[in-house]
């Protein structure tokens, strides 16, 4: 069962509201509401926001900039995918944080990314592993499969251009945890923020049972293949800041240029333009 999807597209997440003529990116889908000052925003702003998917994402320009999502209730299996940035220069980010509902809370999923050690920590609340090669300024998408019953935590990494995942299994889910509320975006942690794209989030989505899987790298028309209609969006996001409606930065590189177009015309001569082709 499908618990919340906030992607960033029309009446969700960070998406767009008001008249089509006045893009205005907002987090009204985010029951828990925003903390600190993070930025719902396009990358045709004065001040860019980068996006993987759709015209917004969320930046955070420094630590305790972040949005909540309450939607979650005792949960004792979940599942979240969300897209993030990694902006940083240096230090770390948590960007992903789900607790209890425990006075104090406590922290049943911690997803950190180190700029300094290039990698990703997951934790539970009483366990931790990492994925390592984790580029600085790439979207990646992280994905988590966590279950009280099993006692763990998969999680499943993959970004920067790359064709395969990366997965690593985490103990330490204790017999009484549960998840009740969610956090997303820079959380905590003493990084330095990128100048141009700092930890930008998109994409989240979160269920208690089945996968959900990545969005379509290079996939700008959003209509399940790569071929010459998404190449064409590409040219014009680059040249006009026609902003396309689905993931046009197939090198992930948080830019949108000739260089996508080349990639997806390349996805589509070597015959795995369908989406389904998981590359």
């Amino acid at each position: 069962m499908k618990m919340k999807t906030l992607a960033l597209v029309a009446a969700a997440g960070f998406g767009l509201v008001g008249a089509p003529s006045v893009f205005a990116c907002s987090i009204a889908a985010w029951n828990g509401g925003a903390t600190g000052a993070p930025v719902a925003g396009r990358p045709t702003d004065a001040s860019p926001t980068a996006r993987y998917s759709g015209q917004c994402g969320l930046r955070s320009n420094a630590t305790a900039a972040f949005v909540t999502d309450t939607t979650p209730a005792a949960e004792v299996t979940f599942r979240a995918r969300f897209y993030v940035y990694t902006g940083l220069t240096a230090g770390s980010a948590l960007v992903y944080q789900a607790l209890n509902a425990a006075s104090p809370a406590v922290q049943q999923i911690g997803v950190t990314y180190d700029a300094t050690a290039g990698n990703f920590t997951f934790a539970t609340n009483s366990g931790s592993g990492t994925i390592g090669s984790i580029a600085q300024n790439r979207w990646y998408s992280v994905e988590l499969n966590w279950s009280r019953a099993a006692t763990n935590m998969v999680a499943t990494v993959r970004g920067n251009g790359a064709t395969t995942d990366s997965t690593a299994t985490i103990t330490g889910v204790t017999a009484a945890a549960q998840i009740d509320t969610a956090n997303l975006g820079w959380v905590s942690g003493a990084g330095t923020a990128a100048a141009v794209r700092p930890i930008t989030v998109d994409g989240y989505e979160s269920r208690r049972a089945t996968a959900i899987g990545r969005l379509c790298r290079g996939d700008a028309s959003n209509d399940g293949s790569r071929n010459s209609s998404d190449g064409i969006q590409i040219r014009n996001e680059f040249l006009s800041a026609t902003l396309a409606a689905g993931q046009p930065d197939a090198n992930e590189d948080g830019f949108v240029n000739s260089n996508d177009g080349i990639i997806v015309r390349n996805i589509f001569l070597s015959g795995q333009g369908a989406c389904s082709s998981g590359v």
